[in-house]
């Protein structure tokens, strides 16, 4: 006759502690990295609901490979915007054709010599990929039929 080996019996006591980590288990399964999530910086104040932006009329964005960095300074009729490059440090001089801001965002767009310019900013962490620096908003500029990804931030900062 052949021996047939059984499986030795869990105690039901020792899985009812298993049993009450379950649901806890499935929260941290699901739950967002903190570097995913779209929080605005610990020093502005959180305004939603309202069009007023977090992010400042006065920023700083830029980006890596290629490397591009545009810079807003001023509002109303002083306000100048800026795009450069390396091969173009002082960079040249973009006519802002509108602006708009909600709470998270920030979109500029206006022409850049022949080319159509978009420049959208949201609330959101940021890394440029060349440094540890955290940036606190993200940035997609449109200039002409090309797409470039980057951070951006305040421009006192």
């Amino acid at each position: 006759m052949a021996m047939i080996a059984k499986a030795p019996r869990t105690r039901p006591a020792l899985l009812a502690p298993l049993a009450l980590l379950a649901p806890l288990a499935l929260l941290v399964a699901c739950a967002q990295p903190a570097s995913e999530q779209a929080e605005p910086p610990a020093d502005m104040p959180e305004r939603e609901g309202t069009s007023e932006s977090v992010i400042p009329a006065e920023f700083k964005a830029l980006g890596t490979e290629p490397f591009w960095a545009l810079t807003s300074t001023g509002s109303g009729t002083t306000r100048t915007l800026r795009y450069s490059t390396p091969e173009n440090i002082d960079g040249t001089q973009v006519e802002v054709e509108d602006e708009t801001a909600e709470a998270k965002t920030r979109r500029v767009t206006g022409t850049l010599g022949e080319d159509a310019l978009t420049l959208t900013l949201a609330v959101g962490q940021c890394s440029d990929g060349m440094s540890d620096r955290v940036y606190p908003f993200t940035a997609q500029l449109v200039l002409g039929d090309q797409t470039f990804r980057g951070c951006a931030r305040p421009a006192e900062s």
